[in-house]
């Protein structure tokens, strides 16, 4: 048995997950308690918080890890994993989205109670885009990105495939 905080500092060290994705974990917890007057128990706790962790990657995250690294760093099967995000899923009716003042306030009750490591100042993309730090936005749109010079904008590229044009 592995208490539920040595298997939450696990899968932190693990997977690296930002402070924001763990913030997010904690309100996907809260709805899906509120929309399936589900209690967590000392029996379910370790895998409600992996499918929300791992979930929240997948919402929050560029690049994320293969579902058997997740598996592996939450110590259940692949298949179970799976399950038990469609489950999740089900219960927060597919709604992953968080706004800016319901963040806020789970952030803002996070900080009051939880100790966090100091993040790395080296490099500040929230600075860089003029937007608030530990807030993550949707609201830089691609083409002021490419017009500010940030990014490039995409390319079209055809290229053909033998075996769709001759079968395989």
């Amino acid at each position: 048995e592995i208490s539920i905080e040595d298997y939450l500092t696990r899968i932190i060290e693990l997977t690296q997950i930002e402070e924001s994705t763990l913030i997010l974990s904690l309100i996907y917890i809260d709805r899906l308690c509120s929309n399936t007057n589900m209690e967590i128990t000392e029996l379910d706790i370790h895998k409600i918080a992996l499918t929300a962790i791992v979930l929240s990657i997948k919402y929050n995250v560029d690049l994320i890890y293969s579902q058997e690294e997740y598996a592996n760093v939450g110590g259940v099967d692949t298949k179970e994993l799976t399950a038990l995000e469609a489950e999740f899923l089900n219960g927060l009716e597919f709604i992953l989205f968080i706004n800016t003042t319901e963040f806020k306030m789970y952030r803002d009750l996070l900080y009051k109670n939880v100790p966090f490591r100091k993040q790395d100042e080296s490099v500040n993309n929230n600075e860089i885009f003029e937007l608030e730090n530990g807030v993550p936005t949707y609201g830089y749109e691609l083409g002021q990105a490419v017009t500010d010079g940030f990014l490039v904008d995409f390319m079209s590229v055809e290229s053909k495939l033998k075996f769709i044009e001759q079968g395989i």
